[in-house]
């Protein structure tokens, strides 16, 4: 997830290398999209940490001079794949690993977005840093829209996708969510095990239409 010798280009033009701010010779690469400097919090000054746990204290060239802590999602590594820079006297070499990624795989070269693409925000055709995500068989998505505190379901081709736990603001109610990070679906029961982030909690939601609260299965974790 790092790269060294604060490397500023990446492979992956999405991608940036930002200093991080408690180990200046370091860095971490990145999506240098995922937020402006607006929506980023400088971090806890005498610490240089973050509150949250997905978050990195970093120095953006773009933010000014104070550290801010930077969104770093679960699926980093294989969006932003280490890229590991070693110099010697005559060559410099340059390794990339990516995993989980077959050996015969081809790639379009231009995305198609599949989901959101309409600004930050919070209604049904948005989303609001995202970081999980899951496939069903049928090609429908889910996802954890972090920042929105809510898992929203887009199925393929569809405009706007459907909120199917959380969206009733930040809380720890068991109707809401706080900061989820990620989903997975288990076919067994017909329900999303979510992990609640900030809410230290592991909750399942039913997958039927009429579910309105979820069900905690692990708390203060």
């Amino acid at each position: 997830m790092g790269c060294l010798n604060m490397i500023d280009v990446h492979e992956n033009s999405a991608c940036a290398c930002f200093h991080v701010a408690s180990t200046p010779d370091t860095g971490i690469c990145t999506d240098q999209f995922v937020a402006t400097c607006s929506e980023l919090v400088p971090c806890e000054k005498s610490t240089n940490l973050c509150d949250r746990s997905d978050h990195q204290c970093v120095r953006h060239p773009q933010c000014e001079d104070s550290p801010v802590c930077y969104p770093i999602p679960t699926f980093n590594q294989q969006f932003c794949p280490p890229t590991l820079t070693t110099t010697t006297t005559t060559t410099t070499t340059q390794q990339s690993i990516i995993s989980n990624i077959t050996g015969n795989a081809t790639w379009a070269r231009i995305g198609v977005t599949v989901a959101g693409g309409k600004g930050s925000g919070n209604a049904t055709n948005q989303l609001h840093l995202p970081s999980g995500l899951v496939v069903d068989d049928d090609q429908t998505m889910v996802i954890a829209d972090t920042w929105n505190h809510r898992i929203i379901q887009w199925k393929k081709d569809d405009t706007n996708g459907q909120v199917v736990a959380g969206g009733k603001g930040l809380g720890n109610r068991t109707d809401q969510l706080n900061y989820p990070s990620d989903v997975l679906i288990d076919k067994v029961t017909d329900s999303l095990i979510i992990c609640d982030q900030n809410n230290r909690r592991v909750v399942r939601w039913s997958h039927h239409s009429s579910t309105t609260q979820g069900e905690i299965l692990i708390n203060n974790i």
